[in-house]
């Protein structure tokens, strides 16, 4: 069985729904698994389910009002009392407002109701003839024949203008319908527009995005290989200069060691070369000058011992000192290497932060755009799916006003027919009285026709047999008269 949000086998609430132009379709309670469908998202589902339930509301709302209405002016007029009744009179008026009276009074209703459901079907043939004359479009007395009219001039009246009142009501809605289509077109139309250029402004926007993507990727890799390079040439151009410099410093230490060298040989040839000249100069001094000769080649040997010496301490601090040189030269450029590469290192670890850091932004980003946009199409499709709803009630609206029509129709068609039947009544009826009247004066005549052939025979021969006949022809013949009179 069908669950309803109302009971609509109940003849009070059927006839306000036929009044209303609402069917039962519109009343079933349905949920929210009644509205699934696999091509439809559950957010248009529930919008479907949320839509239907409040226009249900509302319809179920004003039945129950126009219910509440009619029980009340019910109650009332059956719980006034009259003015010039006693207090006897009031206390029955007051027993009229019981529950008993009132379940007489839905009782008569419901008794009326089935009345009229028999007439209905009894009207369904004069209903066909109006909507042929609806699609002819030609009004009702041209149908009928002139010689034998259903309804007098002023029903006639009455039923032309209010089909004519039905006609402009129809062309108003009509009109109003088309109105409400065309806005709707152009609504969608402008959305459908907004929706295109939204989606190229979306398009656009996904290619500046993707542009620069590139270009940041691009940018990335350059200053990557740019890093890379400076790392490279400041390895190599340290690597050059230690070697250069070194080689610088090792070739002039080796020049001050050779030119220490030629000088130390040129002084000990010189030394020698006086050592030699000093000895001939020996060799020719006698031999009262041994002692002195020793002495001074003592003391020479002695000086050249000193020298000697001398060189060797210098030339072993000049080495030493170029030895501390070329290794104080040496750390620093190790400590500055050390620190390039640090300093290298710590580049590489920012430049992989910031990479690090953009793509995540650039990924949040994304993210965050995909977001906007499966909103944005979900808001979309809501907007179009609350539209389509809206469309779909403003059909129904059309439609239940046509079945109000409709009803209406029916209803004038049935007082028209009442009338033509209770004119048909009436001429049925003085037709007969006609009919009658003219055969009492039909007899009537018979019996004056007679009366004077009996008088015409009586005055010719009073006493004889055929007049006294004729005679008493004529006394059964007022007897007669006098009893269709009497009847």
């Amino acid at each position: 069985m069908s669950n309803y949000a109302i009971d609509v086998t109940n003849n009070r609430v059927k006839q306000i729904m036929e009044e209303q132009g609402i069917e039962e379709d519109e009343l079933l309670n349905k949920n929210l698994e009644d509205f699934a469908d696999p091509r439809v998202t559950p957010e248009i589902q529930q919008l479907r389910f949320e839509y239907y339930t409040n226009k249900l509301k509302e319809t179920v709302k004003r039945i129950r009002d126009i219910l509440k209405d009619r029980t009340m002016t019910i109650i009332r007029r059956n719980s006034l009392p009259d003015l010039h009744q006693s207090h006897n009179s009031n206390s029955i008026s007051t027993e009229r407002t019981t529950p008993k009276f009132q379940d007489l009074a839905r009782a008569e209703e419901d008794r009326l109701n089935k009345l009229k459901e028999k007439q209905k079907k009894m009207l369904i043939t004069t209903l066909s003839m109006l909507e042929k004359i609806d699609e002819v479009e030609k009004p009702i007395k041209n149908k009928r024949k002139s010689s034998s009219p259903i309804l007098s001039p002023h029903d006639m009246n009455k039923s032309l203008k209010f089909k004519e009142k039905i006609e402009s009501f129809k062309k108003i809605q009509e009109e109003k319908f088309k109105e409400k289509k065309k806005e709707q077109m152009q609504k969608q139309k402008n959305l459908y527009e907004k929706i295109i250029i939204d989606m190229k402004n979306h398009s656009e926007r996904e290619q500046i995005i993707e542009q620069q993507k590139k270009e940041a990727a691009k940018e990335r890799d350059e200053a990557l290989k740019r890093k890379q390079e400076e790392i490279k040439a400041v390895k190599e151009g340290e690597e050059i200069m230690n070697e250069h410099r070194i080689q610088e410093e090792l070739d002039l230490m080796q020049e001050k060691i050779m030119k220490s060298e030629e000088k130390y040989v040129n002084e000990r040839e010189q030394k020698l070369s006086k050592t030699l000249g000093l000895r001939k100069f020996w060799d020719l001094v006698l031999g009262n000058l041994d002692k002195l000769k020793q002495t001074h080649e003592v003391e020479d040997v002695l000086k050249l011992i000193e020298k000697q010496e001398k060189v060797k301490k210098r030339r072993e601090k000049i080495q030493k000192k170029l030895e501390e040189e070329v290794n104080k030269r040496r750390e620093k450029m190790e400590a500055r290497k050390r620190a390039a590469q640090v300093k290298v290192a710590n580049d590489e670890k920012e430049l992989y932060k910031k990479v690090n850091y953009l793509e995540k932004r650039l990924t949040a980003s994304q993210k965050n755009l995909a977001m906007k946009q499966d909103e944005w199409k979900k808001e979309v499709m809501l907007r179009k799916e609350l539209q389509r709803l809206k469309e779909l009630d403003g059909i129904t609206k059309v439609e239940r006003a046509n079945r109000r029509l409709k009803l209406k129709k029916m209803q004038m068609l049935e007082k028209q027919l009442m009338t033509s039947q209770r004119i048909d009544a009436l001429k049925l009826e003085k037709e007969m009285i006609l009919n009658k009247k003219r055969e009492i004066a039909t007899k009537e005549m018979i019996q004056r026709e007679k009366m004077k052939e009996v008088f015409a025979v009586v005055c010719r021969s009073p006493k004889s047999r055929t007049a006294q006949e004729q005679l008493r022809m004529l006394d059964i013949l007022k007897k007669n008269s006098d009893s269709e009179e009497e009847a």
